[in-house]
């Protein structure tokens, strides 16, 4: 995770004060966390299992 600091050092030596990604960029990360996801017990398990502080995995399933 080194390249996280790598990325905020570069930042701030040139005066970035936000950076938000790409939709592209987002909707690649969900499926990929949703592909990783599907290897494990996750969409096996009971809802009621889940804290509730989890938000419904179906909301980011669209």
């Amino acid at each position: 995770m080194e390249w996280i600091s790598d990325y905020v050092a570069d930042l701030d030596r040139r005066g970035v004060v936000a950076t938000e990604p790409l939709p592209r960029a987002q909707d690649d990360w969900v499926e990929h966390v949703n592909t990783v996801a599907d290897l494990t017990l996750f969409p096996v398990t009971s809802p009621s299992a889940a804290p509730a502080t989890w938000p419904a995995r179906a909301v980011h399933r669209a």
